[in-house]
């Protein structure tokens, strides 16, 4: 039987329509929203965030450049639906690059000021249905022992039971028992060809900058973008993938 030219016709239309639908689609699976900092926002910058995080709706919204968690807090009022997961991720900032809410603080200071603004963001998302993880954020050398204090504060915020918070060491390949380092080990199998030896040592690559702060090898942006492969960057989102999928198996 042949076809008539019109019957073709209406057929090779509806089968674009239906790929335009197809691509039209909005993205599926758990939404997944992120409150970090520099470090975080390095990431989202990685590029290679979409393919790791693949499978999630990840909004990055409430993560800044050299940020704290008052900013969370504020930033938290503008979302304005109930996300499946929040991961927490942040460092230790004593203020902020923007909108500044923090008083400078230090010390135990700085590590009480933490423990309550973060104790806010979990019981705003304490409501039955969304699971939260805290990611203990990558030492930094600069500010070793406040960056500690912060890991170790945020840590038993999340071993409280009253919480019912998950806890993830987002410092996994990047710094282990909390010792910063230039460079590491290049990942087996993600790291090979010209993604491994960007550093002097052809099997390691660089995973942070000169300072040991930024993951990014030749230092953070605001954007959290890196003019080279970034090691660290990638370490942290594999790490935050991780957080999330512990955070989704983890009772309430």
């Amino acid at each position: 039987m042949t076809r008539s030219p019109r019957i073709v016709v209406a057929l090779a239309v509806l089968g674009l329509a239906s790929g335009l639908f197809t691509a039209c689609q909005p993205p599926t699976g758990p939404r997944v929203l992120i409150f970090g900092d520099s470090l975080t926002i390095e990431s989202k910058g990685s590029g290679d965030s979409a393919s790791i995080l693949s499978g999630y709706r990840v909004d990055w919204t409430t993560t800044k450049y050299m940020t704290s968690p008052c900013n969370g807090i504020a930033a938290a009022k503008k979302v304005t639906y109930v996300p499946d997961v929040v991961v927490i991720n942040y460092a230790g900032n004593s203020g902020s690059f923007q909108e500044n809410c923090m008083n400078g603080e230090q010390g135990q200071a700085l590590a009480d000021r933490y423990r309550k603004d973060v104790q806010t963001l979990i019981s705003r998302y304490r409501n039955g249905t969304t699971k939260i993880v805290i990611l203990g954020a990558p030492a930094r050398k600069q500010t070793l022992a406040q960056s500690n204090l912060v890991f170790t504060t945020l840590q038993s915020l999340a071993a409280d039971p009253a919480n019912q918070v998950a806890f993830y060491d987002g410092g996994r390949l990047i710094t282990p028992n909390r010792v910063p380092t230039r460079a590491a080990t290049c990942l087996s199998p993600r790291e090979t060809g010209d993604r491994c030896g960007t550093s002097a040592d052809p099997k390691k690559n660089d995973i942070r900058d000169a300072q040991l702060e930024h993951l990014c090898p030749t230092g953070g942006t605001i954007n959290g973008s890196c003019g080279r492969y970034s090691s660290g960057a990638v370490r942290l989102t594999l790490n935050i993938r991780d957080a999330i999928k512990i955070a989704k198996t983890a009772k309430r």
